[in-house]
């Protein structure tokens, strides 16, 4: 073999067997291969899509990770929402000491909503108000059945952490963790009308706020259909 042909055959043969093994790896351990090319999906149940040489390495919502050969068709699982167990009964009426409420910014369903007030209270609504299949709907989205319960948490402290945005625009290929509404009343106390918490961000505030009162907000409203 000539000398300047065995050099190249040398490194294509070194290259050949990284990528084997890379393949082999993200195969075997549903990692994610090396030579790669991403693709942010954040469709609701798949966050995003490594495209390998060989294998495509998804990324699920459901922090699910599967890795599978080329043209092997694949659907991350949606979790299935826990409404039907949440239950509720109807929303409380004439509260005027609202402080926010917030939801994921989630659009493959509509998600389940909190609402914090300034007395100790919440809600989470976990119904709303649709039409039937042969139906056309007009109508804003109403809830129709919440949870109450009671905290007792500095929650303004949500809006000193850090990963808190403020007044953002989002794409539907780019939509945040959470959204967030403030009330009137504290827009004129100069707070912004309308917080994000972007993808990939934490705000230890809220989750400790969550986990205080048991609330999971990555879930599905079920629908209440009228006549």
């Amino acid at each position: 073999m000539k000398k300047g042909l065995k050099i190249p055959l040398i490194v294509l043969g070194i290259l050949i067997g990284i990528i084997v093994l890379d393949t082999l790896q993200a195969k075997i351990f549903d990692n994610s291969p090396l030579f790669k090319i991403r693709d942010n999906l954040d469709d609701g149940s798949t966050d995003y899509v490594d495209k390998g040489i060989f294998v495509n390495h998804y990324h699920c919502s459901n922090n699910e990770k599967v890795t599978t050969w080329k043209r092997t068709k694949f659907t991350c699982s949606i979790e299935e929402s826990k409404d039907t167990v949440l239950g509720g009964d109807a929303p409380l009426t004439n509260k005027t000491d609202l402080i926010f409420t917030i939801n994921t910014g989630n659009k493959s369903c509509v998600p389940v909503k909190l609402a914090v007030y300034e007395d100790g209270t919440y809600e989470l609504f976990t119904k709303y108000r649709a039409c039937g299949p042969a139906q056309i709907c007009t109508d804003m989205l109403s809830y129709t059945k919440s949870i109450k319960g009671t905290y007792n948490y500095d929650v303004m402290k949500i809006f000193e952490d850090k990963n808190i945005v403020m007044d953002q625009s989002h794409s539907m290929d780019n939509l945040p963790e959470y959204e967030i509404y403030m009330s009137d009343k504290y827009v004129q106390k100069n707070y912004g009308y309308y917080y994000t918490i972007e993808k990939n961000t934490t705000n230890n505030s809220l989750d400790e706020f969550l986990k205080k009162i048991n609330v999971n907000l990555n879930l599905c409203a079920s629908p209440e259909y009228i006549n």
